[in-house]
Parts: structure tokens; sequence; C-alpha cells
């Protein structure tokens, strides 16, 4: 009895590392940066995956991204497989052919708009490369069955980048395909009848300004000049990629259109 209940906990143990091949905080590669991997999992908190008698869940919730374009693919969190998509040069190559076709069946391109954990991060100086591993946010995408797809994507960086780079620079690239959750902002809702001892508005009191549209992202340098009354200041021209500023807001255009704003 007691032998069949090691062989059990073994056998769990081998199916959960399967399932899980992203589920290790860092991948031990050549080159790797400690500092650049400390400072990025800063900027994006891992989140950790468990499993119980229900199935698979969040352990503990980490950072939400916002999925950008339609070129990342998820396949189930049990596949062996996982189809890794790679930013270089300004553009998002989604994974091969081959990759997807052999799990098309219950693989499938996440949607524009998707939110996702990141699961993993794994920095290499030696081939200047960045991956994300991925899964999806049941919760915040407010699905009705849960799929926990996942997913990765590769950024590649020119020759000798990485070794000056700070995560602030990374996360500008990283942030043309995956934006930080912002969440709804929304403000808590004001009671319709004012409060006891409230003084009453006056009757001639003219109603507040009228809040400017909100900022999206694919719009374009116009749009967005037109919304804040040529108020942007260009504060980096960086080829394709050009960052403006507004308020104290800094707008991240790539070919013109908005890709992020903070």
């Amino acid at each position: 009895m007691y032998r069949q209940s090691i062989r059990m906990a073994f056998l769990l143990a081998m199916v959960f590392a399967a399932m899980f091949p992203w589920s290790s905080a860092r991948a031990q590669a050549p080159g790797d940066s400690g500092s650049l991997y400390d400072k990025l999992k800063g900027q994006y908190k891992l989140t950790k995956m468990g499993l119980d008698s229900t199935g698979i869940r969040v352990i503990d919730a980490g950072t939400v991204l916002v999925v950008h374009g339609k070129s990342l693919f998820g396949t189930p969190p049990g596949n062996l497989v996982t189809c890794a998509a790679n930013f270089q040069d300004g553009n998002l190559h989604p994974p091969g052919g081959f990759c997807t076709g052999m799990v098309k069946d219950v693989g499938r391109y996440l949607d524009d708009g998707e939110k996702v954990y990141v699961t993993k991060i794994d920095v290499n100086l030696k081939k200047e490369k960045v991956t994300l591993s991925l899964i999806e946010c049941d919760s915040c995408n407010g699905v009705q069955q849960p799929s926990n797809l996942k997913s990765g994507v590769s950024f590649d960086f020119p020759k000798g980048y990485l070794e000056g780079a700070d995560a602030g620079q990374v996360g500008d690239v990283i942030s043309q395909v995956l934006t930080i959750d912002s969440g709804n902002g929304g403000a808590p809702q004001q009671d319709a009848a004012p409060s006891a001892g409230a003084a009453p508005a006056p009757a001639d009191a003219a109603p507040p300004a009228a809040a400017p549209p909100p900022i999206k992202i694919g719009q374009t340098i116009d749009e967005v000049q037109a919304n804040t009354n040529n108020g942007l200041a260009l504060v980096a021209d960086l080829g394709e990629k050009k960052i403006y500023q507004y308020n104290g807001l800094k707008i991240t255009f790539v070919k013109g259109k908005v890709t992020d704003a903070q």
C-alpha cells in the first residue's frame, strides 16, 4: 500500500511537469542576464498555476496583459507542443504552419484584445532574445467554458542591445504586442440623491466640461492630435516608432498608429 502511494505521487508529479513546462520561474540559459530578468519580473509579475481535483487553477495571479493583433497561437496546457510567435524588427510573425498544423484541431489563434497572464520570462543575452510564456486569463475574458490555452512569444533584439538595455526599453518593445491591462479605471458611481447635510449645487452652475475622447489602440497620429486639440509633443523619433507626450501621458506610435499609452 505504501509503495502504491509513492508510485501514484510520482506519476502525478510527472503528469504535472508535462502539463506545466512553463511553470518554472526562469530558464537557466547560457548568457542569461539576472539583472534584466529581475527587473522584467518586477514589471511583469508572474502568475503561478496549480492543479487540483477541479483541474488547472490560478494559485497566485500576476500581471494581466492585453493581446494586440491575432498572431499568438494557443494550445491546451496539457499538450507538449507550444507554437510561439516571434517579434523582430518591428514586425510580429505568427508561428510556422508546421507547428500549428500539428495542433490545429485543439488550438486556435488568440483574439485581438484577449487577456493573458505571464507564467515565465526567459532572458538570453547570447541570443539577444526575451521570451514570454503566456496562458489565457479566463476570468478576465469572461468565458463560459474555461480553456486555459497556453501560448508564447519571443522578442529578438539587435546584437549587443540587451547588454545595455533596461526593463523600460524592453517593455516598450513588448508593448507593441502585449500591453499591461490598466483595468476599467472607472470611478465608483455616485448616489442619485445628495447625502444629508450636503449643500445643493447652484441651479445655474455650469455643467462640467466633457472629457476628451479616449485614446485607443490603432488610432493615427492625426486622430489623437484632433482629440487632444493639437496638444501632443514629440519626445522621441525612432523611425517607425515615435513617442509623444500629452499632459503627462506617454503615447507610443508604431507605423503611425497607437500601440501603447501610459
